[in-house]
């Protein structure tokens, strides 16, 4: 499933009215989704991408329409979401394991990409299944 969103992640990121992505972004753009869960700089990635991060900053805001920050923490979101249908673990622990500092702050960020808690989330999205016994 994580791939699957992976995929289709990538592929909504990159707008067909634009210019074909630069090889050096896609580096950038695949070394975040291999890496969004560990601490991230702006410097790190330009590095994998071998260009200035101000460089990388403009462009990567040109052909994505989104920072470098706000696509890894959607990243992020979108992560948590997936494991808290799909897993037991607590969510305090999910935040830890998805790269958010701690809980209040991944509790906002959450609610404001679904519009819901994620407490409500999970519960809005285990109930369908387990509601069908």
């Amino acid at each position: 499933v994580f791939e699957l969103f992976v995929q289709v992640t990538r592929r909504i990121s990159q707008d067909p009215h634009h210019a074909p992505i630069p090889v050096w972004l896609r580096r950038a753009t695949d070394f975040l989704h291999d890496s969004f869960r560990q601490p991230l700089r702006i410097h790190q990635v330009a590095a994998v991408a071998d260009v200035h991060p101000t460089h990388l900053a403009r462009a990567f805001r040109t052909h994505h329409g989104t920072t470098v920050g706000s696509y890894v923490r959607r990243l992020r979101l979108h992560w948590t979401a997936v494991n808290l249908t799909n897993g037991e673990s607590p969510i305090s622990q999910i935040a830890v394991h998805a790269g958010f500092a701690d809980q209040s702050h991944f509790t906002r960020a959450f609610k404001t990409e679904f519009g819901v808690t994620p407490a409500q989330y999970r519960r809005r999205n285990r109930g369908d299944s387990r509601q069908t016994h």
